[in-house]
């Protein structure tokens, strides 16, 4: 399952992302990405995984998350938010403004889900967030 977890999603779909899944929810510390995953704009030193938030551009807390989360970011804005299930089901979308956002992404029912932030720039912020009652 690891080596699935570490080919490219664009190329293998969505089970890439599910074995990166499960393997995060086995307690697997490795955060897995591919080559193809970077956008153009994004630097090679930069680690900007799936699973794991570019940390020098974008923070989201709290994780696990109720029903809101914060949104720290240096992105050049307006942005958009998308979470997605495990299943690449859009569940949310919304536009950030602001450095510091407070975001309430309603009712979605507990379960891991993905994000990802995105602006005009094509600048990408990725990661997984646990959803909880």
């Amino acid at each position: 399952m690891k080596n699935f977890a570490q080919q490219c999603p664009f190329e293998y779909g969505e089970n890439v992302y599910l074995a990166r899944v499960v393997l995060k929810m086995a307690g697997d510390t490795i955060e897995y990405f591919n080559e193809c995953e970077f956008d153009e704009v994004e630097t090679p030193d930069k680690n900007a995984g799936f699973g794991n938030n570019d940390e020098a551009f974008t923070t989201v807390y709290p994780n696990p998350a109720k029903n809101e989360i914060t949104i720290e970011t240096e992105m050049v804005l307006p942005a958009t938010l998308t979470i997605y299930s495990t299943l690449g089901e859009e569940l949310f979308s919304v536009q950030i403004v602001e450095d510091q956002s407070t975001i309430n992404f309603g009712n979605i029912h507990p379960q891991l889900v993905l994000y990802k932030i995105q602006n005009s720039n094509g600048e990408t912020s990725r990661g997984t967030l646990t959803i909880i009652e």
